[in-house]
């Protein structure tokens, strides 16, 4: 089967190859027109949310992939490609309470259930497969062996991993409590009643199963010598999705005791929307056919 699907890429572009040839004429043909571009790179991969309570901070992310252009003309390139990204982000939270009216399972009488939040600290990873589609504009720079190269467009992103975990310091923990209003009196460290201390939790956030994203993408090529149809790149990126990633549910509380449940804070209702962002810096290798 891969070596069909293989061999229907290779007849592809060779017709592709030799149609962009008769386009363009003599000279053109005898031109490189097809490009592989492999990259890497790094930077600052968040996700863009601002909880109602505590802070959040951004952390390093990478992405990486592949990329086809095709030469329309000797300036305009257009391409698609394969590739992944890395978005993370943590959530700290010095001393939140939540408190919410429950039904004790054990007598069925009506208390209030609390949930605190001392030093906190909540980290969000998201791995996402992107598929994008654009134009790039290459032009060659004057008296140095250097081209510009920019472009941009739309991106595809499909989650693959979706998932939260914590990372507290020592004196970070999630405290559970009741309070009955026939005694008023409140109860902790009560943990075969489930009125214990939580200082990991894990789980799997809740996020789109697809998003669109704009990139954009400028740098400088260098043509290897040594190496013919070869080149090498440096450059910038930005990507920055443009529907709600995330989104917590208003309903769903950071921890619920009814089911014994924490959701994580981007599927909680700390969190209404979140876009993901992304800018660092990109290296690329390239390959001429």
């Amino acid at each position: 089967m891969m070596k069909r699907v293989f061999l229907f890429l290779l007849a592809f572009l060779s017709f592709a190859s030799y149609a962009n040839a008769q386009r363009f004429g003599q000279r053109m043909s005898r031109r490189t027109v097809n490009y592989f571009d492999f990259y890497v790179g790094m930077g600052m991969h968040s996700m863009l949310f601002s909880p109602d309570e505590g802070d959040k901070n951004g952390r390093v992310g990478a992405t990486a992939g592949a990329y086809y252009r095709r030469a329309m003309t000797p300036k305009l390139h257009l391409m698609t490609g394969l590739g992944a990204s890395l978005y993370s982000a943590r959530s700290k939270f010095s001393n939140m309470v939540n408190e919410m009216d429950y039904i004790d399972p054990e007598n069925g009488e009506e208390c209030m259930f609390k949930t605190t939040f001392k030093n906190w600290e909540e980290i969000q990873r998201t791995i996402n497969l992107e598929v994008p589609v654009g134009a790039y504009y290459i032009r060659k720079i004057r008296r140095i062996p250097w081209y510009l190269k920019a472009g941009g467009g739309l991106m595809l992103n499909i989650p693959v991993m979706k998932k939260f975990k914590t990372d507290n310091p020592p004196d970070g923990y999630l405290k559970k409590s009741v309070k009955f209003s026939s005694t008023n009196v409140e109860y902790e460290d009560l943990p075969q009643h489930g009125l214990d201390k939580d200082q990991t939790m894990t789980g799997k956030a809740d996020i789109r199963s697809a998003g669109l994203s704009l990139f954009i993408d400028a740098g400088m090529m260098h043509d290897l010598k040594k190496m013919k149809g070869k080149s090498i790149y440096v450059g910038i990126y930005y990507y920055q999705s443009v529907l709600n990633s995330l989104g917590g549910n208003a309903e769903t509380k950071l921890y619920d005791p009814s089911n014994d449940n924490y959701s994580g804070v981007v599927s909680s209702d700390l969190v209404d929307k979140s876009l993901l962002m992304a800018v660092g810096v990109k290296f690329a290798f390239t390959i001429g056919l």
